[in-house]
C-alpha cells in the first residue's frame, strides 16, 4: 500500500480492521512508516492510504506510534469513507 502524506508518497504495509460494522469506522496499523512523515501526521497534515486496487481513502493518526520488534515504526490510525475492504 502507498501511505500519501502532504504530497510525498512511501510504500508501507498495514493491518487493517473494521471498528464498527455498523457505522462503518475502519482503520489500523502502518508498519515501517518514516519518521519524518508519522511526525507529519501527528501534526495532523493531509494523509491518505492507496490501497492495491487504486482506491485511497483519507486517514487520520490516532494515539501514540511505537517502533516493533523489528525496528518498524508503527502508526494507529482511523480511515475516512466506506470501509475499503471486505
Amino acid at each position: 500500500m502507498t501511505l500519501i502524506v502532504s504530497g510525498e508518497q512511501v510504500e508501507v504495509a498495514a493491518a487493517l480492521g473494521v471498528f464498527s460494522p455498523a457505522d462503518s469506522e475502519w482503520g489500523g496499523v502502518l508498519l515501517g512508516v518514516p519518521v519524518r512523515l508519522a511526525a507529519a501526521m501527528q501534526r495532523g497534515d493531509d494523509a491518505s492510504l492507496r490501497l492495491p486496487d487504486g482506491r485511497e481513502r483519507r486517514i487520520h493518526s490516532v494515539g501514540p506510534s511505537r517502533i516493533d520488534g523489528q525496528g518498524r515504526l508503527l502508526v494507529p490510525f482511523t480511515g475516512e469513507g466506506p470501509v475499503p475492504f471486505s
